[in-house]
């Protein structure tokens, strides 16, 4: 059983939950905080957190990912689109020198 919060611990809490920031130097929290890693640092928060908020501080699921859009299959008896080679640079001095002597 989690040992209960302290009401500076709820408000703290309270105060962190509302705060908008997106990044946080969780090297220099480690630091300020005599914890040997930053991610000591996130850990000692992610436990926080849980005890704190435990309906809270389920593990964010991933993002899903975008799914690809479906190739077309191609119709039998069409074309099939070639890719267009590119000229290597002695290829393209070469028709160059060509097009400059005529």
């Amino acid at each position: 059983m989690a040992p209960s919060a302290t009401d500076t611990e709820k408000f703290l809490f309270t105060i962190l939950k509302r705060t908008e920031t997106t990044k946080l130097d969780w090297a220099a929290i480690a630091r300020e905080n005599g914890l040997p890693t930053s991610g000591a640092a996130q850990m000692r928060w992610y436990r926080f957190r849980s005890k704190m908020d435990p309906e809270g501080s389920k593990t964010p699921r991933k993002t899903p990912s975008k799914k690809k859009a479906a190739i077309p299959m191609e119709q039998p008896g069409s074309p099939t689109p070639t890719a267009k080679k590119r000229k290597r640079e002695d290829e393209v001095k070469i028709e160059a020198a060509a097009a400059a002597a005529e």
